[in-house]
């Protein structure tokens, strides 16, 4: 071990990336302990290292060594060096760091000399760095979870909040996300339902990712009681994202209606937003039309919105007809599953000449799924029978 640390002064980079590397497979057995808590000093002295990529080595191997409960009490030594490097000129230093809070999230030994890290981690939330800002988000999700911690983050939540007006639209994307994340935590859910007015403000924001992420959030925040008032007021705000400019925002706001209908208490609201989303049947992007359709299925599960859903057939026969073969695989197969329901089979009858003629479809997978429906649709009805036999 000995000549393996000193290698860690070593005046090339690379050898000093190595010997980290070697010493952190050393110590998965457990005699070499000892002389890897001797090891530890130097190995904290490269978290100043001049080169970038030492430095964020050297952070990984210590986040790697905490998962031997014997060198933990060593490594909280170097906590204080750690926090510095939340700070680092360079993007992977910082993002190591942070991953490194993560994973000492994770040790009970460890978890009190994280509390420190909170604050710097929410600053975070501004970098300019896409993965450092995922590394945080991940690290407050984490840190969130442990109830030794959870006094520190809310004492710090208010800084956290104010972040929803950063003019930086990634930093606002990762604090909802941080938000919708700390739902899981009872303790904290009063914090999040603060947020939450604020939060739906957001549907209207300036920019298509941060609209994204509060559709996503909202989802989220549906499947906890304490949120869906504030959701169903929300609804109006949702739906007029169905004809926003951006395909992934329309996409995103198809889905989260379709997961909204799972909640009872949304419903009433949720059946007003159909015709809307039958004109997304006609979207100018697939994946709108498909996701479209595909949300149509989940909603026809439950009874109240079957008759505003009948409706929909008309330009969803249209789309047997559409350009891209994965949407009419998707439209005939999603007849199929629509055939439970008694209040759209004359609808699907109405369809069922458009749906024979892809039999013919110069896709083979078209063909296949065609044949899967017509299958499926002859035990419903002598009326769909017959059709098909005219057919």
């Amino acid at each position: 071990m000995t000549p393996l640390v000193a290698l860690l002064k070593d005046d090339d980079a690379n050898v000093r990336a190595s010997a980290l590397s070697a010493i952190t497979s050393l110590a998965e057995y457990k005699e070499s302990h000892d002389a890897i808590r001797a090891a530890i000093p130097p190995l904290v002295g490269l978290l100043k290292d001049g080169d970038s990529t030492v430095r964020s080595a050297a952070v990984s191997t210590l986040a790697k060594l905490a998962v031997q409960v014997e060198i933990r009490d060593t490594i909280r030594t170097a906590i204080p060096s750690l926090m510095e490097l939340l700070k680092d000129e360079h993007w992977a230093a910082r993002a190591a760091t942070v991953s490194a809070f993560t994973d000492f999230a994770g040790h009970g030994e460890l978890v009190d000399v994280t509390a420190a890290s909170i604050q710097p981690l929410i600053e975070l939330l501004k970098d300019g760095d896409s993965d450092v800002r995922d590394a945080t988000t991940t690290a407050l999700d984490k840190l969130a979870s442990q109830a030794e911690l959870r006094d520190t983050i809310r004492t710090a939540t208010p800084s956290l909040l104010g972040l929803l007006q950063n003019p930086y639209w990634a930093t606002r994307t990762g604090v909802i996300t941080t938000l919708s994340n700390w739902v899981k935590n009872p303790d904290l859910l009063d914090l999040v339902q603060g947020a939450t007015p604020t939060i739906i403000e957001l549907l209207k924001d300036e920019h298509w990712r941060t609209r994204v992420a509060t559709l996503s959030a909202l989802s989220s925040l549906s499947e906890h009681v304490e949120f869906r008032e504030a959701i169903r007021m929300a609804i109006p705000s949702i739906v007029e994202l169905s004809k926003d400019t951006d395909s992934d925002v329309r996409n995103a706001c198809v889905s989260t209606i379709g997961n909204l209908s799972k909640c009872m208490e949304l419903r009433d609201a949720i059946r007003d937003t159909i015709p809307a989303l039958i004109e997304r049947l006609k979207d100018s992007e697939s994946g709108v039309r498909s996701i479209t359709v595909s949300t149509f299925v989940k909603m026809a599960e439950y009874s109240e919105f079957r008759v505003p859903i009948s409706e929909m057939f008309s330009p969803l026969t249209e789309l047997l007809k559409d350009p891209n073969w994965n949407i009419r695989v998707a439209c005939v197969s999603a007849i199929a599953d629509l055939a439970p329901h008694a209040e759209l089979l004359e609808g699907i009858q109405a369809a069922i000449q458009q749906i024979t003629l892809l039999l013919k479809d110069e896709d083979e997978d078209v063909r296949s799924a065609t044949v899967s429906t017509l299958t499926k649709l002859a035990n419903y009805g002598e009326s769909i029978q017959n059709t098909m036999y005219q057919g």
